[in-house]
């Protein structure tokens, strides 16, 4: 199930890459944290080595998303899940 969360209004993607000027940023390393429920501290939980990230929200068509907005898409097959035991705090 997907949840809607607080978002900003856009993504500075000249803080991403110096000068960028564009809406849509491609080959970005996409790295996912969540806060541990019991420790606390950020924990890297995914992440996606080439991802393509917007400016601006995108609307997203898909009935199994709900049709929730999203700012970063990427393929499935860069996906890389944190091994438990690798979730370091950071």
């Amino acid at each position: 199930m997907f949840t809607k969360s607080w978002h900003p209004s856009h993504i500075a993607l000249e803080r991403i890459q110096a000068n960028f000027a564009g809406n849509a940023l491609d080959n970005v390393l996409t790295v996912f944290v969540a806060t541990h429920p019991t420790q606390g501290g950020q924990r890297i939980v995914r992440w996606f080595r080439s991802s393509t990230v917007y400016r601006f929200e995108q609307e997203s068509q898909l009935t199994e998303r709900q049709r929730f907005s999203y700012f970063i898409k990427a393929s499935e097959n860069d996906a890389e899940i944190g091994r438990a035991s690798c979730r370091e705090r950071v």
